[in-house]
Parts: structure tokens; C-alpha cells; sequence
């Protein structure tokens, strides 16, 4: 037959978020997007070896279509009807700047993030059918997006070293007059980071840093491409981001003020081009996935204090000849 002696890492990923259609017309109508493993069965003389430890290291990656992979393995031929109807065929979190990163620094990543999601409002808020009236601060504690009964057991899990977030694009895109407030944004951003900080067990209800390490949370802006035109929709919205993380290191001071930064990824062509890196719908592919990692490589680096002995060479997932392959451990809650 085809065996092939040898040895081999088998890993199991689920590349697509919970909801195909999106999380409100999806979510509600529409069964979720559900992967259930009832166990592995290998015959012949295989070897059980045991589970090597797992990385030290865990990211948490917050965000909407970028984050999760949306048109990864598009192209920009993919005609409209196909990626609106049947997007999850090229969707794939496996191919995004956090799992390379998260190869590169040898850590396991946990990814709540959905196409469309917004921190104040959703893309298209006033076509609430397409993504529902909730805002991603409204799913972040949950296991399933789409299963509001299922929390995630924050208490039992170490906290991140590493939290990245990529919000708030989708709160001024596609609006029209409909966009919050400076006030409002930044009240919702300060909102958001405090919820994380409690989840995470190191703050308490009245803002007092308690006994837990404390995890670094990371909000990044930009990442598109000169194609993008006048509207640059991607990098538009980032002075509200950017003004957002400001905000917060100005009302809660020590610890909480430090342990929060901003990245602004140009949208100019000098990290993503339009050039070979754009998959469907205007989206990155696995390309212009790879540029963003390399681009935020060594500005983490900085912010964590990480040596160069701490990553190794980032790649692309599925660019990688058999020899260079690293591979990474992702649990997708969504």
C-alpha cells in the first residue's frame, strides 16, 4: 500500500469561527460551525509516545476578520456570490499573523475573534440580521460563541503572557453617520481591558491589582494595503484606537497603565503591498498574514523584553518545506 515509516506530529485544527453566516443570522437560524472529536484510533505496530510538554508561553488573540482568517485562501478573482454565501471555504486561523507568531515564539494561542466584530457595534449595525446585536465584549468569556450557557473557566487556565487585540475597525467602517463618540469609544475600550484584566484573576471589582501575574495586552491597528484607496478603512479608524489605549493609561495608573500598549501597522505598502498578498474580498492571504507577523515580531519582542534567542524564524504555515516545519498548538474557542 502507501505506508510510510517514520515519524510523525499529527495535529488537528478547526480553521473557520462558530458561525459560517455570521453571528446573527448564523447564530440564531443557522446551525454553528462545530468540530467534535470522538477519539483517535491507529492500528498496527504505532508506537504511543508520550505528550511532550506543552509551550510556556500562551497568547490570547482577540479580534474580527483579520483575526480569524476571513479570505485567507481566497483570492482576489473568488467571485462575490461565492465568498458571501460559502466564506468559511476560505477562512482559515491556521494561516493568520497570530499563529505564525505564535509558532515563532513557541506558545499555545487561544483566538476569540469573528468577521464583523466590533467592540461599541458590529459592521453593518444598522443590518442587525447579519451579525446580531452583540458586540464582541458580549462573547468573550464564552467557550462556544455561538452557546451563551458555556463560559470559559478563566480560574482554571494560567493567565496569557501575551494578549493581542484587534477591535474597533468594524465600529467606524460601513456606519455611515452611525459611529460612536471619542467619549463613548473610549469608555467602551477602558471597559473591555478591565474585563479582561478580572477574567484573567489579576484585578478586582474596585481596580486594585491583586496576587496573579500580570499579562500584557497589546491593541493593534492598520494592517491593510495601498488597494484600500482614499477610504483606507483599515487604518482610518486607528487615532480612535490609539486615543482609546491612551485614555486608559491615563485613568488607571501603576501597574494596569504599564501592562497596556499600541502597535499602528501601516497601510501604506510598506508591510502589506496589494501586490500577491490580498485573498478574497480585500482580505489578506496567507502572505500578507506572514508580512504582519514579521512586522510585529520584533515590536513584541520590545514590548515583552524577549531576547532573539526567544522566537524562532517565523514562516508561513503550509509554506514551510517538511524539514522546517514548526508546528503550533492552537485551541480555537469559537
Amino acid at each position: 500500500g502507501n505506508e510510510i515509516e517514520g515519524d510523525f506530529d499529527i495535529s488537528v485544527h478547526k480553521l473557520t469561527t462558530a458561525a459560517p453566516f455570521g453571528m446573527g443570522i448564523g447564530g440564531d437560524v443557522l446551525k454553528p460551525s462545530k468540530l467534535e472529536i470522538y477519539g483517535v484510533q491507529i492500528g498496527g505496530t504505532a508506537i504511543h509516545l508520550p505528550v511532550d510538554n506543552p509551550p510556556p508561553l500562551r497568547f490570547d488573540i482577540i479580534g474580527a476578520s483579520d483575526t480569524a482568517g476571513y479570505c485567507v485562501d481566497g483570492t482576489p478573482e473568488t467571485v462575490q456570490t461565492s465568498y458571501i454565501l460559502e466564506g468559511w471555504k476560505y477562512e482559515n486561523c491556521y494561516r493568520t499573523s497570530g499563529s505564525v507568531l505564535a509558532q515563532g515564539f513557541n506558545a499555545q494561542v487561544n483566538y476569540q475573534a469573528a468577521s464583523g466584530m466590533g467592540l461599541t457595534q458590529n459592521a453593518m449595525a444598522s443590518q442587525e440580521w447579519q451579525l446580531g446585536p452583540l458586540s464582541m465584549p458580549d462573547y468573550i468569556n464564552r467557550t462556544l460563541m455561538t452557546d451563551k450557557t458555556s463560559l470559559w473557566p478563566y480560574s482554571e487556565h494560567p493567565a496569557p503572557d501575551l494578549v493581542l487585540v484587534s477591535l474597533g475597525g468594524n465600529d467606524y467602517n460601513h456606519q455611515g453617520d452611525n459611529v460612536p463618540s471619542d467619549a463613548e469609544f473610549n469608555a467602551a475600550y477602558e471597559k473591555l481591558l478591565l474585563q479582561l484584566f478580572m477574567h484573567y484573576g489579576v484585578v478586582n471589582e474596585d481596580k486594585t491589582i491583586g496576587q496573579g501575574k500580570i499579562p500584557k495586552i497589546v491593541s493593534i491597528c492598520g494592517q491593510g494595503s495601498p488597494n484600500e484607496g482614499t477610504d483606507q478603512n483599515r487604518c482610518r479608524p486607528c487615532p480612535h484606537v490609539e486615543g482609546a489605549v491612551q485614555k486608559f493609561q491615563e485613568n488607571n495608573a501603576g501597574d494596569m497603565a504599564i501592562a497596556v500598549d499600541y502597535i499602528f501597522i501601516p497601510c501604506d505598502g510598506s508591510v502589506v503591498t496589494g501586490i500577491d498578498d490580498i485573498g478574497c474580498n480585500g482580505h489578506k492571504n496567507a502572505l500578507g498574514q506572514l508580512q504582519i507577523a514579521n512586522y510585529l515580531e520584533p515590536r513584541l519582542k520590545a514590548i515583552m523584553n524577549w531576547t532573539n534567542t526567544d522566537s524562532n524564524v517565523l514562516r508561513a504555515p503550509y509554506f514551510d518545506s517538511l524539514e522546517e516545519t514548526v508546528h503550533v498548538r492552537s485551541a480555537v474557542r469559537g
